[in-house]
C-alpha cells in the first residue's frame, strides 16, 4: 500500500519547492497538498501528474484532521505561528497510535527564536547555536521568543499523543526558483527597501550576522527525514534513529553571512542594472529602519547564527554554497519587477506562504 504524505504550503515559499523535491524523491508516496482555490489545485495537478489536492485553509480543522488521520507523514509548510493549524494536524495524527500505526509530523519551523536581545542592532552576536551541543538550551528557551511557544507545544502534545514530531528550523532561506510557488522572501525586502532609501544600507555597523540555507537543500534535508522514517518502520525498527519530540529540533543551515556582505553584492548587482548610482553603502539607524519596513530592526540589524550537525550527521550536504549568485538573483528580481511597474507591498516577517 502506498505510504501517504499530506502537506501544507505547497504553493508557498518553502513548501512550493518542497512539493518539487518530494516529487522526484519520495516517488514510492501519494502526495495530497492543501491548497486554498481550485485555481491552485488545477496549477499543481497540471504541473505534477498523480499529485492529490484538497481545498481548504489552516482554520479548517476537520479537513485537517481528517487528512492527517489518512496519512503517515505530515509535513506542515505553511505557517508555524498558526496554532489552531499546527495543533488539528497532530489531533488528526492522533489515533495512529491506537491503531498500531506509526505517524511522523514535521513542522518547519524558523530560527527566529535566536536573536539575542542583549546585542545592539548591527552588532556581532559571537553565540553559534549547535543542535547538538546546544540541544538542552534550544529547548529552554524562552517561550515569549519567536515561534517556541508553538514547538514547544506542538512536541509535548505530540508526545502525550505518542506522535513521532520533528522541528525542522532554517535561518534565512534563499530561493532557487525551482517549483510553482511563491519565490520571494524576506531577502527580497533588502533591494526593495534599498529601492525606497534612494541605495544601499545597513543598519548602524552592520556586523551582524544571519546563518542561511537554498530553499532545495532544506527540501532535502525534509525529505532525507521523512525517508529515514518509512526506511525504519520498513526493517521493523522502533525507534527513530534521528531523533524526534524533544531531540527531534533540527537547524537547517549552510553557512552564514554578514548583513554588510549582503548589502555589498546587493549593491553591485543593483549598479551594474542602472537600478542605484552608487555601490556606497549608508548606515542607518534604527528609526529609519522601521520605517523602511515594519520588520527592518530584526531583518537588518539582528544576528541569527545556528550550525546544522544533527543534519550533517546523517549524511545531509548542502549543494548550494554560492549565496552571492543567490542574492542577486532577487536583486535582479525586484529591479525587474520595479521595471514592469509590479508594487511590492510590505510583506511581513513570513517566508512560508
Amino acid at each position: 500500500m502506498s505510504i501517504k504524505i499530506f502537506l501544507t504550503g505547497s504553493t508557498g515559499y518553502v513548501g512550493g519547492a518542497l512539493l518539487h523535491v518530494l516529487i522526484s524523491r519520495m516517488t514510492d508516496c501519494t502526495i495530497t497538498s492543501l491548497v486554498r482555490t481550485t485555481e491552485q489545485a488545477t496549477l499543481l495537478e497540471s504541473t505534477y501528474p498523480g499529485i492529490k489536492t484538497t481545498i481548504g485553509t489552516l482554520e479548517s480543522r476537520d479537513l485537517l484532521i481528517s487528512e492527517a488521520s489518512k496519512s503517515d507523514i505530515v509535513i506542515h509548510a505553511a505557517n508555524v505561528d498558526h496554532v489552531s493549524g499546527t495543533l488539528s494536524l497532530l489531533d488528526g495524527l492522533k489515533s495512529h497510535h491506537s491503531e498500531g500505526r506509526s505517524a511522523l509530523y514535521i513542522l518547519v519551523s524558523g530560527t527566529g527564536s535566536l536573536p539575542d536581545e542583549t546585542v545592539k542592532p548591527g552588532q556581532p552576536m559571537p553565540r553559534v547555536f549547535d543542535d547538538v551541543i546546544n540541544a538542552e538550551e534550544i529547548w529552554n528557551l524562552p517561550r515569549d521568543r519567536s515561534h517556541v511557544a508553538i514547538e514547544r507545544r506542538f512536541v509535548e502534545e505530540g508526545e502525550a499523543a505518542n506522535v513521532r514530531t520533528v522541528v525542522v528550523s532554517p535561518g534565512q532561506i534563499f530561493h532557487t526558483g525551482v517549483g510553482v510557488g511563491k519565490k520571494e522572501s524576506y531577502l527580497n525586502e533588502h533591494p526593495r527597501a534599498m529601492f525606497q532609501h534612494g541605495g544601499a544600507f545597513v543598519v548602524k555597523e552592520g556586523l551582524n550576522t544571519w546563518c542561511w540555507v537554498s530553499v532545495e537543500d532544506l527540501a532535502e534535508g525534509i525529505c532525507l527525514l521523512a525517508r529515514r522514517h518509512l526506511d525504519q518502520l520498513a526493517a521493523g525498527e522502533k525507534d527513530f534513529g534521528p531523533g524526534y519530540g524533544r531531540d527531534g529540533y533540527y537547524f537547517a543551515q549552510a553557512g552564514e553571512l554578514s548583513v554588510t556582505e549582503q548589502a555589498e553584492v546587493i549593491a553591485d548587482e543593483l549598479f551594474k542594472l542602472g537600478a542605484i548610482k552608487s555601490t556606497d553603502i549608508d548606515h542607518i539607524d534604527e528609526e529609519h529602519a522601521k520605517r523602511l519596513h515594519g520588520w527592518g530592526v530584526l531583518l537588518w540589524g539582528s544576528s541569527m547564527r545556528a550550525h546544522a550537525q544533527k543534519l550533517r550527521d546523517l549524511g545531509w550536504t548542502p549543494t548550494t554554497t554560492d549565496w552571492k549568485a543567490l542574492v542577486r538573483r532577487a536583486a535582479r528580481a525586484e529591479w525587474e519587477a520595479l521595471q514592469a511597474g509590479q508594487v511590492k507591498p510590505v510583506t511581513g516577517y513570513s517566508q512560508w506562504e
